[in-house]
């Protein structure tokens, strides 16, 4: 699995930033933002798997691929939860088939969501998803 980022110059000030994790970094260039996103993402993410890779490095594009996607999909969810201001409660009451109770499970990572419940869950947080499917490169 990998989540797309970018670098980009906004005010005199570089910022990368990962919207799929909810994670934004500055930096005083663009290698400077890249590498503090990488910094911060390793520290924030100690045990998650991942590498970075620039898709695109003129435009700014970087990929974050997981090696162990059930890693990091609980933090997604949680992360964007966090910044919904709205009780649990109500949020699992817009997902399908998923409770306040396994919606807790799923987000402390000590049970693995189906693909239709994270989906699920992701438009309960008003999120919208988009699927790119491709060809592995060996």
């Amino acid at each position: 699995m990998q989540l797309n980022g970018i670098v980009f110059e906004d005010a005199g000030c570089w910022l990368a930033d990962v919207p799929g994790l909810d994670l934004m970094v500055q930096g005083d260039s663009k290698e400077d933002a890249f590498n503090e996103l990488k910094e911060v993402f390793s520290e924030e993410f100690p045990d998650v798997i991942a590498t970075f890779d620039w898709l695109h490095e003129l435009q700014g594009v970087f990929g974050v691929r997981f090696k162990k996607p059930g890693q990091i999909l609980h933090v997604m969810i949680k992360r964007h939860r966090e910044t919904v201001e709205e009780p649990l409660s109500r949020i699992a009451s817009r997902a399908k088939g998923v409770d306040s109770e396994l919606w807790k499970e799923i987000e402390s990572g000590s049970r693995q969501s189906t693909a239709a419940q994270f989906f699920s869950m992701l438009d309960a947080l008003g999120l919208d998803v988009i699927v790119s499917v491709k060809k592995r490169t060996d």
